[in-house]
C-alpha cells in the first residue's frame, strides 16, 4: 500500500492526507473519452452539490450572525462545509485520477477510501468577519494574493492531468510529481475555501511540495501564463473597456 504523503508546513490546512493510486484504472486516461464518461457519470451528483451549495449560502448567511451575536461557530453550518469540501474533494479526486471511486452522494469518507480530511471546529472565530456582506468582502479582498497563487498552481494542475494520462495509459502508473502537484491544487482550493467559509481566520499557507522540483516549475510556469492570460481576457472583456 502506497504510503500517505501530507503536507505540514506551519499553518497549512485543511488537513489533508492523500495515498497516491497504485493501480490507476487505464480506461478512464483514454483521450477525451474517459474524461466525458466521467463528467456524464458525476451528472447527478453535480446535481446533488448543486442543491447542497444553496443550502450552504443559505447556512453561512445565518452563521455570519451567530459568530457575530455569539462569538460562536454554529454547528450546522460547520458540519455542512465540511460535509461539502469532503464531498467535493471526493469529486475533484475522481475526475483528476487521484482515486476511481465514484464520489457517491455522501458528505463523510469511508475508512477505507484513499484520503482523509479534516478540519477543526473554529473555537473562537473573529466576531469581526461576521458582520453580514461586510466580512465576506474583507475576506475575499484579503485572499486576492492567495487566489492568484492557487489558480496558478491549479492551472499547472489542469496541464498535469493531461500529461499524467499518458502514462496511465501506457503503463498504468500515475507519476508522483504530477499527483503531488494535483493534491497540492486541491488543497490550496481547500484553504480557500475553508477562509471563506469562517473555518479559519488565518490566512491560509501558500507552500506546495517541491520534491520533483524541475517537474513541477514547468508546469507552474505554465499556470502562470495560463493565469495571466485569464485574467488578461477578463480586463480587456470587462463592461468598462471601450
Amino acid at each position: 500500500m502506497a504510503a500517505a504523503v501530507e503536507l505540514m508546513a506551519p499553518g497549512t490546512y485543511p488537513m489533508l492526507s492523500v495515498r497516491r493510486i497504485e493501480t490507476p484504472n487505464r480506461l478512464w486516461a483514454f483521450p477525451v473519452l474517459g474524461f466525458v464518461v466521467k463528467l456524464v457519470i458525476l451528472i447527478p451528483v453535480s446535481f446533488w452539490l448543486t442543491i447542497l451549495f444553496l443550502a450552504l449560502a443559505i447556512v453561512v448567511t445565518i452563521n455570519a450572525f451567530v459568530v457575530l451575536l455569539t462569538g460562536r461557530y454554529w454547528d450546522a453550518a460547520y458540519r455542512l462545509v465540511l460535509g461539502i469540501l469532503r464531498l467535493s474533494t471526493k469529486i475533484s479526486f475522481f475526475v483528476t485520477g487521484l482515486t476511481d471511486r465514484y464520489p457517491g452522494f455522501g458528505l463523510d469518507i469511508a475508512a477505507d477510501e484513499r484520503f482523509t480530511l479534516d478540519m477543526p471546529r473554529p473555537e473562537s472565530p473573529n466576531r469581526g468577519f461576521g458582520f453580514p456582506l461586510l466580512g465576506g468582502i474583507v475576506r475575499i479582498v484579503l485572499l486576492i494574493p492567495f487566489t492568484f497563487w492557487s489558480t496558478v498552481v491549479g492551472n499547472g494542475s489542469y496541464f498535469a492531468i493531461i500529461v499524467a494520462s499518458v502514462p496511465v495509459l501506457f503503463t498504468g502508473r500515475y507519476r508522483e510529481s504530477l499527483f503531488e502537484l494535483v493534491r497540492d491544487s486541491t488543497r490550496l482550493s481547500l484553504a480557500q475555501q475553508c477562509y471563506l467559509a469562517g473555518l479559519s481566520d488565518t490566512y491560509p499557507s501558500f507552500p506546495i511540495s517541491m520534491r520533483h522540483p524541475a517537474v513541477k516549475w514547468l508546469f507552474i510556469l505554465l499556470g502562470i501564463v495560463g493565469a495571466i492570460t485569464q485574467y488578461g481576457q477578463y480586463v480587456f472583456t470587462a463592461p468598462w473597456m471601450p
